[in-house]
């Protein structure tokens, strides 16, 4: 990947990851020790939208106005990049905030 894509790409996931933070953090995040573990969503599920209308829980919490398509979309590289890690290191999601 060239440096410049790169520098972009990185900024897409750092968008999604806050994202991430504000929106799904709550629920869909487990901590454990000094970490957390992310929930994974497949890229289908992101594309389609699924995660939030999935189950009525998640419609009734997660309306329109609080995760648009948009949003969705800037997930997706935060999510390519957790997964990548994931599959490369056979480890579950855990990110350590220092």
């Amino acid at each position: 990947m060239s440096s410049p894509v790169r520098t972009e790409f990185s900024k897409l996931c750092d968008k999604g990851r806050v994202l991430y933070d504000l929106i799904c953090a709550g629920c869909h995040t487990i901590k454990k020790g000094r970490g957390q573990i992310i929930s994974d969503f497949t890229p289908e599920q992101l594309k389609r939208y699924e995660l939030r209308v999935s189950n009525a829980r998640h419609k009734a919490n997660m309306p329109d106005e609080k995760v648009t398509a948009e949003d969705s979309v800037l997930y997706q590289p935060f999510y390519y990049i957790k997964r990548k890690i994931n599959s490369a290191t056979h480890h579950l999601s855990i990110i350590t905030y220092k």
